[in-house]
């Protein structure tokens, strides 16, 4: 109460009529309200006059051309870094170039190599396994040599077998099939007569003569002269009995297979008797 007789003093007046008063009070309260807006109008108004200096100042040709130098300078530094970057991308680009190229070059010259050194190897090894089988080839037709020469001294099967014997125990032979030798040595010292001979007869011997065979037993004593080969009637049924059969077993056996059975095979003679019979052969092995 007090702000507003201090403020309208004129209220206390007595002298003015309450009417005078009223209209009084009513002009300062509308002036006192419209106050505010003159305030924010006045400010507005302030507002308004800087941003038109300012665009005033913006549109000066030395704003634009600061403007404009500052667009340049700054597109210009972008350039640089972007021109800075490229020739760093390029750089890197090209060291990773030759990098690769590098490896591949190595990798290509390793490869060259190893395939060299494959190659190398395996002409070595082919020289020595043809070195090996020679010398094994040389080493085995030697051992054979042996044994022909060493044979062919002797027609008696037993004596034959008692040769190759003693070169297999000796360790001559040790390039050949020693266990094989050693039972066919064994077997031909065990044999009753010379048709159970495993070496065979003409081994070691570039031409053994004329090869009489005799069958059965009814030749006796004459089946039993040297360089007579006998067959039992079993043995000489299980080989054909007399049929084409025999004669490429005799042939086989004794001339290894060599020539025309009919010709090397002569049948002499049978003659009935004995469990039978006594049949007669002549085997001639070509030269």
């Amino acid at each position: 109460m007090a702000d507003w007789e201090s403020e309208f003093s004129f209220l206390k007046d007595r002298d003015l009529e309450p009417e005078i008063k009223k209209i009084l009070l009513e002009n300062l309260l509308k002036e006192k309200a419209q106050k505010p807006l003159l305030n924010e109008e006045l400010a507005e108004r302030r507002a308004t006059l800087r941003l038109e200096k300012l665009k005033f100042w913006h549109n000066t040709p030395l704003v634009v051309a600061l403007v404009g130098l500052v667009t340049i300078g700054a597109n210009a530094v972008v350039g640089y870094f972007q021109t800075r970057q490229a020739a760093a991308n390029s750089i890197a680009i090209k060291q990773l170039e030759a990098t690769i190229s590098e490896a591949q070059g190595a990798s290509e010259s390793e490869r060259a190599r190893q395939f060299e050194k494959l190659k190398t190897d395996l002409q070595e090894s082919t020289a020595r396994a043809e070195a090996t089988r020679k010398a094994s080839k040389e080493e085995r037709d030697f051992a054979y040599k042996i044994i022909q020469d060493e044979l062919a001294k002797s027609e008696d099967i037993k004596g034959r077998a008692a040769i190759l014997l003693f070169l297999v125990r000796a360790g001559v032979l040790s390039s050949l099939n020693r266990s094989e030798l050693e039972q066919m040595a064994s077997a031909d010292l065990k044999a009753p007569t010379s048709s159970d001979a495993q070496i065979p007869l003409t081994l070691g011997r570039p031409y053994f003569g004329p090869i009489n065979i005799c069958v059965g037993s009814g030749g006796g004593a004459s089946c039993l002269g040297p360089g007579v080969v006998a067959y039992s009637c079993a043995d000489y049924s299980s080989i054909g009995g007399g049929a084409d059969s025999t004669y490429d077993a005799f042939n086989k056996r004794f001339c290894q297979g060599r020539g025309d059975p009919k010709v090397n095979v002569r049948h002499n003679f049978s003659i009935a008797g004995g469990q039978c019979g006594w049949t007669s052969f002549t085997v001639t092995c070509p030269s």
